[in-house]
């Protein structure tokens, strides 16, 4: 082939290229998606509490130290009591208590702390926090590969002993369990929660006196972490039982040396906790629909109803019935949202769960359509979905959200852009149930949230709260530029949410301005197909002319 008759066919390449660019551009979904891709959605960075030490004394030992760790749901409190001997004259002593913290590089860039307390017996003591960025080369831990930086919180004081006095420091502080969780931009439903881990360093209190402890005390209190569904999975604690159902754990040892034995590790779980809360905490209200219409209600029961606004009412002894004769196909809910609203997923329980009688006497939904239907009625998508018949032995009353079926998921969230879209769901099959012929829903999940800006406010607000809480802050922490930081994090996420929401608009402006109606619609997609015949005609033609 000449390279004349290459650059031809090329020619004719291209112009079928871009044709096929502009069709497929001009035929993108019109979902108004926010952030494309996934990320951290939650996390702590690692926290490793590390036992006292005194500075340039070697005369005061350790009588006895009681360790207690208290794993809750949510955080880990730290208490631990010396009683401490002065072998010397009297004096004032410094001495530093460490708090050595990780980083992650991948998102959690922040490690809470609170509640921090210094107690020489009853009398609290005065205290700063003397900060230390270091390499992580510097501490040889475990962690060097995952984490981006390491800084050691020194929590330093100063003790007054008489001659040969004996004395109780009591300190104590709240922190978090390490952890990352993941979400996921194309679902909603699905997240990455990782396992939680706490470490306690002894190894500083090697470092004087003898470097040992004549009793030493430890205990894990773990059973409200139980109580969350969650457990410890992972541990160097000497005899631990994982099957230990009353949760707590304890540990003594006389002569207790800080060299031989100076870590503490624990890796725990409380997904299921985090899941919930997490899902809990996204769900939107019935307010946040302009209505809910069923197409037919079955006639209540005595003082039991089957309304529709059993849909919503976080009870699973309540449900919606239809009350059409024969089996429900057909019927139909139709959920019609706010204006504004973000929305990242529905969800159903299926069936009357109350109990395994009403569960299994009655109707279950076998098949489900889905329509998305626009402010001028238009059904702008349309999705089938197919429930499995679910033994009533697996259902858990307890845990809503282990028994809902995911319906819709638009990831990081859809937005209601217009008045009067409507969600309609209609019954397409069944599987009958034993006695009666009424299909029934217990419970329809929507998530999402608000694009209001005070709404954004109010939950900004919330968030940075999780960093420092108490009624005073002044009293949790004594040094004002900590005070400074926190208020410059409170800062940093109103900042970060303005810039998402304005994001968002973008998209949205952008995404108003490529929707078309119908009928233009048709028009521009006839239009350009006109065009690129006449162009593909008239480069036939230049072609066969030249070659002619």
């Amino acid at each position: 082939m000449s390279s004349f008759k290459r650059k031809k066919h090329n020619y004719c390449n291209r112009f079928f290229v871009i044709g096929i660019i502009c069709f497929l551009f001009i035929n993108r979904p019109t979902i108004s998606i926010v952030q494309a891709n996934g990320g951290p959605v939650d996390g702590n960075g690692l926290i490793e509490g590390g036992n006292i030490e005194f500075i340039g004394v070697d005369d005061i030992s350790i009588i006895e130290e009681n360790l207690d760790i208290v794993i809750t749901r949510d955080y880990v409190d730290v208490n631990v009591e010396y009683i401490l001997s002065n072998e010397g004259q009297e004096r004032e002593v410094d001495y530093i208590f460490p708090i050595l913290i990780w980083l992650e590089e991948h998102g959690n860039g922040s490690a809470f702390i609170d509640n921090i307390s210094m107690k020489d017996g009853d009398s609290e003591l005065e205290y700063s926090i003397i900060e230390t960025e270091i390499d992580n080369d510097e501490t040889g831990k475990r962690f060097n590969d995952d984490y981006g930086s390491a800084k050691i919180q020194n929590l330093y004081s100063q003790l007054f002993f008489n001659e040969k006095e004996m004395k109780k420091l009591i300190i104590s502080y709240r922190t978090k369990g390490m952890f990352l969780d993941w979400g996921i931009s194309n679902t909603f439903f699905l997240h990455d929660l990782s396992d939680n881990y706490f470490s306690y360093d002894l190894s500083p209190a090697s470092n004087w006196g003898d470097g040992q402890a004549d009793s030493f005390f430890l205990t894990v209190d773990y059973s409200d972490l139980l109580q969350a569904e969650g457990n410890i999975i992972n541990t160097n604690l000497t005899n631990f039982e994982v099957n230990n159902f009353d949760g707590i754990y304890t540990y003594k040892e006389k002569d207790y040396d800080f060299k031989k034995h100076s870590m503490i590790e624990i890796e725990y779980s409380n997904k299921i906790y985090r899941e919930k809360n997490y899902m809990q905490k996204t769900r939107l209200e019935q307010d946040a629909f302009k209505e809910v219409k069923v197409s037919s209600t079955l006639v209540a029961l005595g003082d039991y109803s089957y309304q529709n606004t059993n849909l919503f009412d976080n009870n699973l002894d309540s449900c919606w019935s239809e009350g059409v004769k024969g089996v429900g196909i057909g019927e139909t809910i139709e959920l019609t949202f706010d204006q504004g609203i973000y929305l990242t997923g529905v969800a159903l329980v299926n069936g009357n769960i109350r109990n395994e009688e009403t569960y299994t006497n009655n109707n279950r939904i076998k098949e489900l359509k889905i329509e998305f239907i626009d402010d001028l009625g238009q059904v702008t998508s349309v999705k089938d979905i197919l429930f499995e018949d679910i033994s009533y032995n697996n259902i858990d009353k307890d845990h809503i959200y282990n028994n809902m079926k995911v319906i819709l998921d638009y990831g990081d969230g859809r937005k209601v852009e217009r008045e009067n879209t409507i969600i309609r769901l209609t019954i397409l099959d069944v599987y009958a149930g034993k006695k009666y012929d009424d299909t029934c829903i217990s419970e329809i999940l929507a998530y999402g949230y608000y694009s209001n800006e005070n709404d954004n406010f109010t939950d900004v607000n919330n968030l940075a709260s999780d960093f420092v809480e108490g009624e005073d802050l002044k009293d949790s922490l004594s040094d004002s530029n900590e005070i400074d930081k926190l208020r410059t994090m409170n800062e940093y996420l109103v900042d970060y949410q303005k810039s998402q929401d304005e994001l968002a608009n973008s998209y949205s402006s952008v995404d108003k301005k490529l929707t078309v109606e119908s009928n233009e619609y048709l028009l521009l997609v006839i239009g350009l197909i006109v065009i690129l015949i006449v162009i593909i005609v008239r480069v036939k033609k230049q072609y066969d002319k030249t070659n002619g």
